[in-house]
């Protein structure tokens, strides 16, 4: 799930190069481009080795695989480099930016018939209409994670995880546009046309508010402060609640009604791709039933492949955490800042991270 502090580097004003700071550290092959290889760009290692492994031994296709961090000036450089890389896997906030820059290729759903595969809950969404250009791979809900040996009371939504009596318990997943959207709509039913410094300004009160009650701002795994009992109560993603579920049985995992947060990591192919072809072999092959299995039951996020999902136990699909209900993912929010409404989100929080 790339950050979404890099849409404004790709849509508003340092465009590319000028936001570049810093090189992608890049692996150890040559320079030169072997034409039985693959080169994939991933923000995180969720493509299992074995899964890698078992690709190369039926295709002969050598599979290089880089892992960047997701700040501006690493996407900067890597779309700099465009022609040096085959394959793209970010998520939904990316795709939608690289889209509108005109950065992909299409890609020939002929060439990727396991894409009957995939749920329909995930496919044919805003950002990418009819799929035109990615193809889902893995999945995430915002939720709550509750230690129900420490909080006794009911908690049922993202505002009843603000509570004083959690000061101080409370672990949050730090990404500001999240917090200004669930600000606005524990008063509000819908979202706004636009999030302008006047509405920014109307959540400052709620938003200190909560901030001053947060234990833990982060956006890495929470593990350690909830096995230590250091928070009781947490927003995060499904993917990190799903390895808190499976270390002790007293924690729960709830996702509130109503509008739900999520994101989408897609596969993508960077436009006049030479090995366009090898690519689609690759995503084919990542959307068989079978090697879907083993990305499901290996990966902490949730797979949206249903005949994947099919071939796993019901005992196992029983963490809804690690397998949320794919109808959850109906009521996720797709909205869309532009570069400029999210630069103007950046610059208002750092008052509030100022005051933290």
């Amino acid at each position: 799930m790339l950050h979404r502090l890099l849409i404004p580097c790709l849509l508003f004003g340092t465009l590319l190069a000028g936001c570049s700071k810093k090189a992608p550290q890049r692996s150890e092959v040559s320079s030169e481009s072997d034409a039985n290889e693959l080169r994939i760009v991933v923000e995180h290692d969720h493509i299992p080795a074995a899964v890698i492994a078992l690709f190369e031994k039926e295709t002969g296709i050598k599979v290089h695989q880089e892992i960047i961090q997701s700040e501006w000036g690493e996407l900067a450089s890597l779309l700099n480099a465009m022609g040096r890389n085959d394959l793209f896997l970010f998520d939904d906030w990316a795709i939608h930016a690289l889209v509108r820059e005109g950065k992909l290729d299409p890609i020939d759903h002929a060439a990727v018939p396991n894409l009957k595969n995939i749920a329909p809950e995930f496919l044919n969404l805003p950002d990418d209409p009819g799929n035109k250009y990615s193809i889902p791979y893995l999945a995430g809900i915002l939720g709550i994670v509750v230690n129900t040996d420490l909080v006794k009371q009911d908690v049922k939504s993202f505002k009843d995880v603000f509570r004083p009596e959690f000061k101080k318990k409370i672990w949050l997943e730090y990404s500001k546009n999240d917090l200004v959207q669930l600000a606005w709509l524990s008063t509000h039913p819908y979202l706004p046309k636009v999030f302008d410094e006047g509405i920014l300004d109307s959540l400052r009160p709620l938003l200190e508010g909560w901030l001053s009650l947060v234990k833990n701002l982060g956006n890495r795994t929470p593990m350690k402060p909830f096995m230590e009992e250091k928070v009781s109560v947490g927003i995060l993603w499904s993917g990190q609640a799903r390895e808190i579920l499976n270390q002790r049985p007293q924690f729960k995992w709830i996702v509130p009604a109503g509008t739900t947060y999520g994101f989408i990591d897609s596969f993508a192919i960077p436009r006049g791709c030479s090995k366009k072809e090898k690519a689609q072999t690759f995503i084919n092959f990542l959307l068989r039933a079978d090697v879907g299995k083993i990305i499901a039951e290996s990966t902490p996020y949730t797979s949206p492949n249903a005949a994947a999902l099919a071939l796993i136990p019901q005992s196992e699909l029983a963490n809804q955490a690690a397998y949320p209900p794919f109808e959850l993912f109906n009521r996720m929010s797709h909205y869309q800042e532009s570069g400029k409404e999210q630069l103007i989100i950046d610059d208002w929080f750092k008052s509030l991270d100022d005051n933290d």
